[in-house]
């Protein structure tokens, strides 16, 4: 089987680029040229392909520099390589452009955590949290920050919270 998938991503990597080709050439119904390049860069992601994924991401902040969903995508593609400080940069710039998008914040506050920023990281927590009221993961993560921070009480707080949310 994983020689199929990988036999399946290799064709993708080469008819990608020709079918993104033919869609910009489909008609008036079309996606526009960023969106394609999107689309294509989610697919990278999933297949985990992150170097291809960021050169499509790349290609859509070039046309669409205020693209909010390619900055967060661009910023979840830099976490999964460990890359944190470019992490941190794209999230940033994403909540710039939509200053209440809770996962953006939730996931700034994770690399913020892994950089070492903590207190930083537990206002970007105590955001995601804000904005999303059933957001047990940024609470469980806040909880985490709290615990390293030796703030216990309010770690305690932030996991008890979480465990309302999702008990199990």
């Amino acid at each position: 089987a994983r020689i199929i998938v990988e036999a399946a991503l290799d064709f993708f990597g080469r008819i990608a680029p020709a079918l993104a080709g033919l869609m910009l050439v489909a008609g008036p119904a079309r996606a526009d040229e960023a969106d394609i390049h999107y689309r294509m860069a989610m697919s990278y992601k999933r297949a985990n392909r992150h170097n291809e994924a960021l050169r499509e991401l790349q290609t859509v902040l070039s046309l669409r520099p205020n693209h909010a969903a390619a900055l967060c995508t661009q910023g979840h593609v830099h976490r999964r390589m460990g890359n944190y400080a470019e992490a941190a940069a794209s999230y940033r710039r994403c909540l710039a452009l939509e200053p209440t998008h809770a996962e953006g914040h939730a996931n700034l506050g994770v690399v913020l955590a892994r950089l070492g920023q903590r207190e930083e990281a537990v206002g970007e927590l105590r955001r995601a949290a804000e904005l999303d009221g059933r957001d047990w993961q940024s609470l469980s993560s806040l909880g985490v920050v709290l615990r390293d921070l030796r703030r216990y009480d309010e770690a305690v707080q932030a996991y008890r919270q979480a465990l309302a949310i999702r008990p199990n």
